[in-house]
């Protein structure tokens, strides 16, 4: 799926939220797809094509999906938020040169995958993560409905 959705340029109350009308906001695009459906969470993948700060954090939980573990758009049922850029993109500032960098999957990350009923291995996360994003990626964790 696709969130257009603008993300408020002020901040309110410790977040930056989407924009109402007439709020002075920046165009956000995420895209997104279901990876593995867990146990009161849904692993999802993550492409920006814009980059707002907290924009992932901020769309999922406009969405009623929040990052597990987000103690500001969501609710603190992790450790820590359950958020992994896995691949990150951009043209060099200078020389336009396209760099790219990956990161391998936190082993808490998958622990928390594996206690949710997922695989949790490091190779199925990481190669759904790099599938969809060539300029960047990122792995959230999402509560579904159920679980709140």
């Amino acid at each position: 799926g696709t969130i257009d959705a603008p993300i408020r340029d002020e901040w309110k109350g410790g977040r930056r939220g989407i924009a109402q009308e007439g709020e002075d906001a920046s165009d956000a695009v995420t895209h997104w797809r279901v990876v593995e459906r867990l146990r009161g969470a849904t692993l999802v993948e993550v492409r920006l094509e814009t980059g707002r700060q907290h924009q992932i954090r901020a769309h999922l939980g406009h969405l009623g999906h929040p990052v597990l573990g987000d103690p500001i758009y969501g609710k603190a049922k992790a450790p820590r938020l359950m958020l992994h850029a896995a691949t990150l993109g951009f043209a060099h500032p200078a020389s336009g040169v396209p760099m790219r960098f990956a990161a391998p999957v936190p082993d808490d990350l998958l622990v928390v995958v594996r206690r949710l009923g997922g695989r949790g291995d490091a190779g199925g996360l990481g190669a759904a993560a790099d599938a969809m994003g060539r300029v960047a990626s990122a792995i959230p964790l999402a509560p579904d409905d159920d679980d709140e």
